[in-house]
């Protein structure tokens, strides 16, 4: 995954030097600035192995996730953004038990995310390479059972319903990309990105990252 992400952002470095050229001239000039933009999203986050304290580790495998998006351009190249992102990865956990022997268990981890982004689109064109980043938080549910007592409630129309309380996390996120942006039409848009986002897992060792390829569809208004 790391060898795409450096062939994408040498594309992307390539595409930013051929559009400062002579071919600039004739991609039509764009119309961003004091609109809205509203985005519906793919992402592919890699898989990745996080290590925790007392060898402990935690085995993500990669997974296809969607989200929204909504932003306002502050003029052709500044845009302020606010993210919301969902994935369900299957994972395997390594650890160990009261008698100190290894175990695994499996499961499936979902998270989501909210992230504050600013991008800056490098040219006030139609087409054009942008910079991304921001901050924001990620919720984990590994859905494994932490034990105690189940949380229950009065469905009105199943009746009782009850669930076990799972392991639970929230942790700060950062994240930094890359892209490419096609205004297709004087509404839509395309954008394509690569990004490496950090997560401040507690009790791992170091931060973990992931990275992740991007697609949104977009309309503004």
């Amino acid at each position: 995954m790391k060898r795409i992400f450096y062939a994408v952002s040498l594309s992307i470095i390539m595409t930013v030097a051929a559009l400062s050229n002579s071919a600039n001239a004739e991609i039509k000039p764009s119309e961003r600035e004091s609109r809205w933009e509203m985005n519906l999203y793919t992402n592919w986050v890699n898989g990745q192995e996080i290590k925790f304290q007392e060898d402990k580790k935690l085995d993500v495998n990669g997974d296809l996730g969607w989200g929204l998006g909504l932003g306002y351009n502050l003029n052709e190249h500044v845009e302020f953004g606010v993210d919301f992102g969902q994935n369900s990865s299957s994972f395997t956990a390594h650890g160990y038990d009261e008698n100190n022997e290894p175990i695994s268990k499996s499961g499936i981890l979902d998270t989501g995310k909210i992230y504050f982004n600013a991008t800056y689109n490098i040219l006030p064109k139609t087409l054009t390479p942008f910079l991304t980043g921001g901050f924001g938080w990620t919720f984990v549910d590994s859905n494994i059972s932490i034990g105690g007592d189940p949380n229950c409630w009065i469905d009105p129309y199943y009746g009782l319903q009850c669930y076990d309380a799972t392991y639970t996390d929230t942790s700060f996120s950062y994240n930094l990309g890359l892209g490419v942006r096609w205004d297709v039409t004087h509404t839509f848009f395309l954008k394509g990105s690569i990004n490496n986002s950090w997560i401040n897992m507690d009790n791992a060792k170091g931060t973990p990252s992931f990275i992740i390829g991007r697609l949104d569809m977009a309309l503004m208004f």
